[in-house]
């Protein structure tokens, strides 16, 4: 059994929030956090990101039952899907920078025989640490004991799976948004099965929205001591809501890294909206919500005047990447805001690091202009909870056995 080495480096010295800071080794490799990964769909070879902000990098891709089919049995379609993926990895250093494959599949029935092994063997050899896939169309199902044990059998399976390739690589445990009655059961799961990596899926949630469900997660892990060495990650997690109109909103993503999450993957899910609003989107002018570190603010960039503001100057692209393309190819302008926030909210994890190390997370977060008091407490309460739950626990289950 292949363990995920995690070393904790630094805590917050008021112990008011889960901030903090870690070491995550395998074999050559090591990546410090907190740390936001980088979707390795967005890059070219021209795309040079700051150096800080390198390290992790996420592949990402999904299936239904007809393209997952057509993959496993079609050899010009595997051989186009290899070529594709083989294309990104080869953008990164992969002596020095850590990849996870998360695969989603999302037919309404569980992969087996051969589309199974293609799945799980796709993402051990495109991964140093393997997530295990998730199923959201099965998993939102599952309302009931015995469908969440059929669940557990079937990750056990592809745990033994994986384990048995020659070379074992470190297994990333998922936490899709179950009921939450289920989750605690799961991480208890994962915890007997040896593992110390996890990726949440916030379904294009924000971590002051999805308060509740974390409960669960870092609950389990507290109560096995296991908070520190373990390897946390946010995926679909949200930045905010962008539908407003407001010249600025408040970025919520970054906030993730306050709630106890190492990194943070780009949102790959799309809001559930109403369909007139999409109809709307496509026939508006161009626009971006680019990140400001300095403030945690989106903001919503409309003409190049806006964007000379606001534009950092450690920024890896020229301010003529943005202004110029406001009126050219959408598609283009969109892959450029993504690898912009990418690399200023790496930047500013790399900056949270030496904050966690050298200052107090919640004085740093309170000279930041769009970030809510309210969210400060809500972060704060989230520590104090788990840590008064954590001991309150054994009465609980005392309470239980007698009743």
């Amino acid at each position: 059994m292949t363990h995920l080495e995690v070393k904790p480096l630094a805590y917050d010295k008021n112990d008011e929030t889960l901030y903090g800071s870690k070491e995550v080794s395998l074999e050559e490799k090591r990546i410090l956090t907190p740390i936001v990964s980088v979707d390795t769909r967005l890059i070219t070879r021209k795309d040079q990101l700051a150096t800080a902000t390198k390290g992790l990098n996420e592949i990402y891709r999904k299936f239904d039952s007809d393209s997952l089919k057509e993959t496993v049995f079609n050899r010009n379609r595997q051989e186009e899907f290899n070529y594709r993926v083989e294309t990104e990895r080869n953008k990164i250093d992969p002596s020095k920078e850590m990849t996870i494959c998360i695969l989603e599949y999302i037919g309404n029935n569980y992969p087996l025989g051969r589309e199974l092994e293609f799945i799980l063997d796709t993402a051990y050899i495109f991964s140093d640490i393997v997530p295990v896939p998730t199923l959201p169309k099965i998993t939102e199902t599952i309302s009931e004991e015995s469908k969440f044990d059929h669940y557990q059998i079937y990750l056990k399976e592809m745990i033994r799976f994986l384990r048995g390739n020659s070379k074992e690589k470190p297994i990333m445990g998922v936490v899709p948004r179950l009921a939450y009655g289920f989750v605690a059961n799961l991480m208890e799961f994962y915890i007997e099965e040896g593992i110390n990596a996890f990726y949440v899926d916030f379904e294009a949630r924000n971590p002051t929205t999805f308060k509740q469900n974390l409960f669960p997660v870092f609950r389990a892990l507290t109560q096995h001591d296991m908070i520190d060495n373990s390897f946390i990650y946010a995926h679909n997690v949200d930045a905010g809501r962008f539908v407003k109109a407001s010249e600025v909103v408040d970025a919520k993503d970054i906030l993730s890294f306050g709630f106890g999450f190492d990194a943070i993957g780009r949102r790959h899910k799309e809001k559930k909206m109403p369909k007139e609003y999409w109809q709307k989107l496509n026939t508006l002018p161009n626009k971006l919500r680019l990140f400001n570190k300095n403030d945690y603010g989106y903001y919503r960039i409309v003409n190049s005047h806006r964007i000379r503001e606001m534009y950092p100057s450690d920024s890896s692209f020229p301010i003529n990447t943005f202004s110029r393309g406001l009126s050219e190819n959408i598609s283009t302008l969109r892959r450029y805001e993504r690898l912009f926030n990418t690399e200023q909210l790496g930047l500013e994890a790399f900056r949270i690091r030496q904050i966690v190390k050298d200052s107090i997370p919640t004085v740093y977060l309170n000279s930041k202009r769009y970030v809510k008091k309210k969210s400060i407490k809500l972060m704060k309460r989230f520590k104090d909870d788990l840590l008064r739950k954590r001991y309150e626990q054994k009465s609980l289950f005392d309470i239980d056995s007698v009743l």
